[in-house]
């Protein structure tokens, strides 16, 4: 284990520690009954701000490949008819906005091929890449164009995806996955075609985890934290640059960052907007996030209470989304398999396995339906509505609570 002592876009070494949540696993990692009795590994989930470019990174490193490969990789961008939806539009979306007719394109983290698929309906030619052996078999079963490699990483050869240059790189939920953003970025760069070409990518959105409170965002494989001030400044460094930033509410609030090799596009105000929202709300102020552990520090003490007092009722406790942002929050309130009976999911690949460190099962949304009140912590947030709507109909007896909402 060690840690990162400069930023990881301008290589300053003016870092301050912002963030502190203790000892985390990773986020991402689901473990199956054959894994039980191997120990997970931990690590400090801890961020610090640099203070010259604005940049937000974990301190800690650890190795990429054990983050997706140590075990069975259990996110697909296909969980949901939420999620199904959702990309669709954006295959047709980006597809529309950008292209007047067929082009080639490489989607970077393409995870089980969904936004592929819906490039290749939308007249696009997709080609992806993934760092999960799983994910990629899965994609390659719906006879998609896809590779198995980690983006950006130093090899001696080209990789596969190398070998041609595209209109359109999609990096979604992925630049802050890099060890690496800088030269993530520069490889971009290298692959676009010209001008014409364009490199797209979505990032759950800083100010609003901030803003919101929502650190159960925060995990060992999200490296950096996306503002549109660091993004620009990232970007920059690489060659390119922002011309346009859509807001989206997917994973809670997202930001869509259109760019461009520099100057080759007009720059939409969409730029400033975002850029003047940022600086109000003082994203760079150490005050703000001294603000914000204490309000955690307070958040967890209700959320325990709450539980304490259900569990002396002898109620159930149970979690609904087993998501990687419910392990951060599991971990961080002490809420483990003697407290929790379990957290459900809709999710094939997650069924029947258990979190990290806490070790609470998995189990289907239907299994809440013979429990007499239970009390049920939405862990996916993110889509609450979409659980309370099913779920009520499975358990009219469960009450329904959200730790951001106390």
């Amino acid at each position: 284990m060690s840690k990162r002592n400069n930023c990881l876009s301008c290589n300053s070494d003016n870092l301050k520690k912002i963030i502190d949540l203790g000892m985390h696993s990773y986020a991402d990692r689901f473990i199956s009954s054959e894994n039980f009795p191997n120990s997970d590994p931990i690590f400090p989930l801890t961020c610090s701000l640099c203070k010259d470019c604005g940049l937000i990174q974990n301190d800690i490193v650890t190795p990429p490949k054990d983050r997706y490969q140590l075990v069975d990789y259990s996110y697909t961008a296909s969980n949901s008819q939420y999620s199904r939806d959702y990309w669709r539009k954006y295959a047709h979306d980006i597809s529309k906005k950008l292209f007047s007719n067929s082009v080639n394109c490489l989607e970077i983290g393409s995870n089980d091929g969904t936004l592929l698929g819906f490039l290749k309906e939308s007249g696009l030619i997709p080609i992806g890449v993934d760092a999960s052996p799983l994910m990629v078999s899965i994609a390659k079963e719906k006879g998609l164009e896809t590779y198995c490699g980690i983006f950006g990483s130093h090899n001696n050869k080209k990789t596969p995806w190398e070998n041609q240059k595209y209109d359109l790189i999609i990096a979604n939920n992925v630049l802050n996955h890099s060890d690496n953003p800088r030269d993530f970025c520069k490889n971009v760069a290298k692959l676009l075609k010209d001008k014409n070409s364009f490199f797209v990518f979505e990032q759950p959105y800083w100010k609003d985890l901030v803003q919101l409170q929502r650190f159960d965002q925060i995990y060992h494989e999200h490296i950096i934290y996306i503002t549109v001030e660091n993004a620009k400044k990232l970007l920059e460094l690489s060659g390119m640059e922002i011309f346009k930033i859509e807001y989206t509410k997917y994973h809670g609030g997202s930001v869509r960052i259109f760019a461009s090799k520099t100057k080759s596009r007009e720059i939409d105000k969409s730029l400033k907007l975002f850029l003047d929202e940022e600086s109000n709300f003082s994203l760079k102020d150490e005050k703000t996030y001294l603000n914000l552990m204490n309000s955690l520090i307070e958040k967890k003490i209700k959320i325990n209470e709450k539980i304490i007092a259900a569990l002396k009722e002898k109620r159930p406790i149970i979690c609904l989304g087993a998501a990687a942002k419910a392990n951060t929050l599991l971990t961080y309130y002490s809420l483990n398999a003697s407290i929790i009976d379990f957290i459900t999911d809709a999710s094939p690949l997650k069924i029947d396995k258990f979190t990290p460190l806490t070790r609470i099962p998995i189990k289907r949304d239907e299994d809440i339906a013979n429990l007499k009140k239970p009390l049920c912590l939405i862990t996916s947030w993110n889509i609450a509505d979409i659980i309370l709507m099913k779920l009520k109909k499975i358990n009219p007896t469960a009450e329904f609570i959200s730790a951001h909402d106390l």
